[in-house]
């Protein structure tokens, strides 16, 4: 197990802590020494064996508690949140070096974490758990794109959630009236007949602004945050939230603009009304 705040001992040197589950093994002398330097080269800490753990940073002080973990040569891995202490830079960079490192060890492993980036980042599987129960199972790519009920949906990523009329259906997908045109929408679990209200989900990724053809929106508020620009817009009594890529040289629509946005069928997704999944409190955890 790797823990939340890496459990060190700081009266032992980073060798010792490392060694400490082989000793309680009774592994002794070479083989001893072998493995734990090998856990250290594996974690990237060669030359480090001799400190003390507050002598590292943070993210050494990762290295050290996973290092401990992997030179047991488990069959099975438990990372409870390991990476909450480190900044935002750093925890960027330690995921990438988990990933990377468990896909060359190949132990399964089962992480908890509340970051979305995260799980989307390490895992080739993710469950979503909403008041004790899975909400959903499946790779990041389906629990983004094909969330099975609002609350999925609303919890990983952004998402905008405006209001459909059901005009007909097929078994896989409904068409659904929504920002003044009938759209073919793919579904997630429920019942849904001609006349019937819908909660339609859009990703902010999806609505592209600046398009010479389209719906017609008013900019209330643009934002510039680096590599992308966050749109917030208007139209038909309905609010949308928008993210571009923004290249040097671009410039920004204005507040106040009128823009035509784009939005392909494929990018919707609708879901019934009346039976969300319950909404996390400010401060609940994300899994």
């Amino acid at each position: 197990m790797v823990f939340q705040g890496y459990a060190l001992f700081p009266h032992l040197s980073v060798f010792e802590n490392v060694a400490y589950g082989l000793r309680v093994r009774r592994v002794k002398g070479g083989t001893l020494r072998s493995r734990v330097e090998g856990a250290l080269t594996l974690v990237g800490l060669t030359g480090l064996s001799e400190r003390r753990p507050q002598q590292l940073s943070g993210g050494q002080q990762q290295r050290v508690a996973l290092a401990r973990a992997l030179v047991l040569e488990p069959k099975l891995l438990l990372f409870d949140e390991p990476l909450s202490n480190l900044d935002a830079k750093l925890r960027e960079q330690m995921r990438l070096e988990i990933r990377n490192l468990q896909q060359r060890v190949g132990i399964t492993s089962v992480y908890v974490t509340h970051d979305q980036a995260e799980a989307m980042t390490l895992a080739d599987r993710v469950a979503v758990m909403n008041g004790g129960r899975i909400a959903q199972l499946g790779s990041p790519r389906a629990i983004y794109d094909e969330p099975a009920d609002r609350f999925v949906a609303e919890f990983v990523g952004h998402a905008n959630f405006l209001q459909g009329t059901v005009r007909g259906r097929s078994p896989e997908r409904v068409m659904v009236d929504v920002l003044g045109s009938v759209r073919s929408i793919s579904v997630a679990a429920g019942r849904y007949e001609p006349g019937d209200r819908v909660e339609v989900m859009v990703r902010p990724e999806e609505v592209h602004v600046g398009r010479p053809e389209g719906l017609e929106a008013t900019v209330v508020r643009a934002s510039f945050v680096g590599s992308t620009a966050l749109y917030q817009l208007t139209l038909g009594g309905e609010h949308l939230l928008a993210t571009a890529a923004m290249e040097r040289g671009v410039p920004l629509h204005l507040d106040g603009a009128r823009v035509r946005i784009a939005i392909r069928d494929e990018a919707f997704r609708a879901f019934p009304r009346g039976i969300d999944s319950p909404r996390p409190e400010v401060g609940e955890g994300k899994e």
